[in-house]
C-alpha cells in the first residue's frame, strides 16, 4: 500500500533479476530445477517482509527474522530446536537466506549451507558475514549429495522438498476451476510460490502418510502440522489458533532419525 515501499521493493527485484542474469547455474538437465534457480535467485526467500531497512545490510536479515519468528511462525524456534544442537554439525539443504541456519549457528552448532540457487547462497553467506558467524556454504544439488554417510549430525530441510522432481508424491485436487483452464502443476506454481518474476517453479503438496513415506528408512518417524495465522480463521475462533493449527496448518514438519 506504501508507494515508497512498492517502490523500494520493486528496485530490489529489479537488482536481483539482473545479478541472476550473472549469477552461476547448476547444470541438472531438468527443466523443473532450472525454474527454481530462477525463482529463488530473482526472488530471496523472506526477503518482500523487510519494509523498512536497505537491502543487504544487517539491519535488513535482521528484519526478516523477526517476522519470521516473531509474526509468520512462532512455533518455529521451539519445534525446529534451534538450540539444541551445540557443538553438532548441522547440514541445511537450501538455506535461502541463511535464516533459519544462522539461529543453529547463534546456538553453537558447526552449520553447513548447501543450494541449488546460487543467488540465495550468496545472501546467506552475506548474512553470516554481517552477523560475524561461521559456516560453510556449497552450490550443489541436494540429489546427489556431496558427503560421507554421517557426515552430519542434524540434517535440515525447510520449505525444499514439495520443490524437489525426484520425490514421491501426488499431488491432486481442484481449485476455484482452475483445472479447466491450466494444469495442477501451473495451479500450484501460481498458488503457492508468489513471486514478481514469471518463474514457475514445481510445487507438490504431500499428506502425512505421503510425507511418511518418503522416510521409510528412518527411525521414530514423527509428523507434527503447523503454520496458521489469524487472519486464515474465522474472526470468532481466531482465539483456537495454536491448537488450530496442529490440525489445519499447511506445514508438515518431519522429525526422523537414521541408523548410522
Amino acid at each position: 500500500p506504501d508507494g515508497r515501499l512498492a517502490a523500494s521493493l520493486t528496485a530490489f527485484v529489479v537488482a536481483q533479476s539482473q545479478r541472476a542474469h550473472g549469477t552461476a547455474s547448476i547444470e541438472t538437465g531438468d527443466a523443473y530445477k532450472d525454474q527454481i534457480q530462477n525463482q529463488w535467485n530473482q526472488n530471496p526467500v523472506g526477503s518482500h517482509h523487510a519494509r523498512e531497512a536497505q537491502p543487504h545490510t544487517l539491519d535488513w536479515f535482521l528484519e526478516v527474522e523477526r517476522h519470521r519468528y516473531g509474526v509468520y511462525a512462532r512455533w518455529m524456534p521451539e519445534v525446529m530446536e534451534f538450540s539444541a544442537h551445540a557443538g553438532q554439525d548441522v547440514l541445511e539443504i537450501g538455506g535461502g537466506i541463511g535464516t533459519d541456519l544462522a539461529q543453529f549457528a547463534v546456538n553453537g552448532a558447526r552449520v553447513t549451507d548447501l543450494d541449488l540457487a546460487a543467488g540465495h547462497l550468496r545472501l546467506a553467506e552475506e548474512n553470516f558475514r554481517l552477523r560475524g558467524l561461521r559456516g560453510r556454504f556449497l552450490h550443489h544439488d541436494a540429489e546427489s549429495l556431496p558427503f560421507e554417510d554421517a557426515s552430519f549430525d542434524l540434517v535440515y530441510s525447510n520449505g525444499v522438498l514439495h520443490h524437489t522432481p525426484n520425490t514421491r508424491a501426488v499431488v491432486s485436487g481442484i481449485k476455484d476451476g482452475l483445472l479447466d483452464r491450466m494444469s495442477m502443476g501451473e495451479i500450484m506454481s501460481r498458488q503457492v510460490e508468489r513471486s514478481a518474476n514469471e518463474a514457475r517453479p514445481l510445487v507438490k503438496v504431500y499428506t502425512k502418510r505421503r510425507a511418511a513415506a518418503l522416510f521409510q528408512g528412518f527411525e521414530r518417524v514423527e509428523i507434527l502440522q503447523r503454520q496458521l495465522e489469524a487472519y486464515e480463521l474465522p474472526e470468532g475462533f481466531r482465539w483456537t489458533l495454536r491448537a488450530s493449527e496442529a490440525i489445519l496448518g499447511w506445514n508438515l514438519i518431519v522429525k526422523a532419525t537414521k541408523s548410522v
